[in-house]
């Protein structure tokens, strides 16, 4: 084969390979935490986390398909985002523990956790301190593990499970007194399950928490600007009518609709 043909026949496969479906910059991992992002029934990743970063990928020229995400077990992650490249967690908070282990990209969206009981046991905590005689059901390597920790509760009153899943099974057989988790979540992931919401109730709030897209700490700097400027982008609202961001998050109630144009 002559020089020219190689290169015709390298060109050719280049171009191919662009074309494949599901090409991704980046290895994406998301848990199930609706409404901000959860499994379909054909078991694809949805939600405002995935819209919102199919446009900032967009935005920055970055390759992206939604079908890419990987849906695991939240420890794993972790683990894999921090130690190897080119590796994103969609939809994680980020705390001072956390803070150095990974570039960050956000915040995009604001969550409201707190501990959740079963409603029938009447738990009234007065403060922090009386958290101590709870036990308390967590997702292993979540931020809510840290906060309680923050809080003055012991190491070993902390439940760690892999999943909401499980919380709901342990709240429900009454092997942990309430279970650490988002308000909205929660109620999804029992209507879900076939339980009644109301017999549930938030005991103590956590505060409100900014929620972001976590990068492999050897990902460019200048690839992290890009997507954080368009993120940023995607904030301005503009004369008339509502951000680009707003209006994603308004299709899953997470902010008011915004205003029809006439």
């Amino acid at each position: 084969m002559n020089i020219a043909a190689a290169m015709r026949a390298f060109v050719f496969f280049a171009l191919l390979l662009c074309s494949v479906p599901g090409r991704c910059e980046f290895l994406v991992y998301a848990g199930d935490l609706p409404p901000y992002n959860y499994l379909d029934e054909q078991h694809r990743m949805r939600g405002p986390s995935v819209e919102i970063l199919a446009e900032i990928m967009r935005r920055s020229g970055l390759a992206f398909d939604p079908t890419c995400i990987k849906h695991v077990p939240w420890a794993r992650a972790m683990s894999e985002t921090e130690f190897r490249p080119w590796r994103m967690i969609v939809g994680i908070v980020r705390t001072e523990e956390r803070d150095k282990r990974f570039k960050w990209v956000g915040p995009y969206c604001t969550a409201h956790p707190g501990l959740i009981a079963d409603r029938t046991r009447a738990l009234r905590p007065s403060g922090p301190d009386a958290l101590a005689g709870y036990m308390i059901g967590v997702i292993r390597g979540s931020a809510f593990v840290d906060m309680l920790l923050g809080l003055g509760v012991p190491q070993s009153h902390l439940v760690p499970v892999g999943d909401f899943t499980q919380l709901l099974s342990m709240l429900q057989a009454g092997r942990v007194d309430c279970i650490a988790g988002g308000k909205a979540l929660t109620r999804i992931l029992l209507l879900r399950a076939g339980l009644n919401p109301d017999a549930y109730e938030m005991i103590y709030p956590l505060g409100s928490v900014d929620i972001y897209y976590a990068l492999n700490l050897r990902t460019e700097d200048s690839i992290v600007a890009r997507m954080q400027n368009a993120l940023d982008e995607m904030r301005q609202t503009p004369a008339r009518g509502c951000s680009a961001l707003d209006v994603i998050l308004s299709r899953y109630r997470l902010v008011d609709s915004p205003p029809r144009s006439n």
